[in-house]
């Protein structure tokens, strides 16, 4: 899938740039890129000359590189890209190539009955890790890591994109059961966030990581009566 995605673009976009050629080129040219999708990328197109080439190829490598910016998981952007989205667990203006890939994640894993998986992040990213340390994952971090990657809890709506609280660093299973216990313990909307933090029994690493993917919208710190 990782190989698959970037090649199926780089189809697209070639597709969609080869008509700055002429219909009956005369000369085949050639080039690659090393410094998109952590693999090589061949370029061939027939044009009238070198500086026709020369341009078509640029306008491919920029577009490639926003697409690598966008979906690098490790090195990406630090806004508006798949890494701050694994980062903050949300995006408030995703980039529409984002949104678009997202959503066809989620209807393939409907299709697949959760064969086909684009979050499975959280359970790459160890073996990752550990390929790099030359060692096998540890099985109990694959477990609990595994728990993390049904996509279809991942909400996209109104044009912002939010991940479940399980998925935020810092706030697993054990912490985010009582943050939705809380929302529907009876005692109504929560009206400011010390509220919040009082009936989910959150503590201040939580409340700030809630606030810094915009968790709490437009409620306000605090409901306590300030005079003067």
């Amino acid at each position: 899938m990782k190989r698959l995605l970037p090649a199926l673009w780089a189809v697209l976009i070639s597709l969609s740039i080869l008509s700055g050629c002429e219909k009956e080129p005369t000369e085949r040219f050639q080039t690659s890129y090393t410094d998109v999708f952590d693999t090589v990328c061949t370029f061939t197109a027939y044009c009238d000359s070198e500086e026709q080439f020369k341009s078509v190829s640029e306008s491919l490598h920029e577009e490639l590189l926003r697409l690598h910016r966008l979906f690098d998981i490790y090195y990406g952007p630090s806004e508006g890209g798949i890494m701050a989205l694994n980062r903050d667990g949300y995006l408030e203006n995703p980039d529409e190539d984002i949104t678009a890939l997202l959503e066809l994640g989620k209807e393939y894993y409907g299709l697949s009955g959760g064969k086909l998986n684009i979050a499975m992040g959280a359970v790459l990213s160890l073996w990752h890790d550990s390929r790099e340390d030359g060692v096998l994952p540890d099985k109990d971090r694959l477990a609990q890591a595994s728990m993390h990657m049904d996509i279809s809890k991942l909400v996209i709506e109104d044009g912002k994109i939010r991940m479940p609280f399980g998925a935020l660093s810092g706030i697993g299973e054990s912490a985010a059961i009582p943050l939705a216990e809380a929302r529907d313990d009876g005692e109504g909307k929560f009206i400011s966030v010390d509220d919040f933090a009082r009936r989910a029994g959150a503590g201040k690493s939580t409340i700030e990581m809630l606030e810094s993917v915009g968790a709490f919208g437009d409620i306000p710190k605090t409901a306590q009566l300030s005079l003067f």
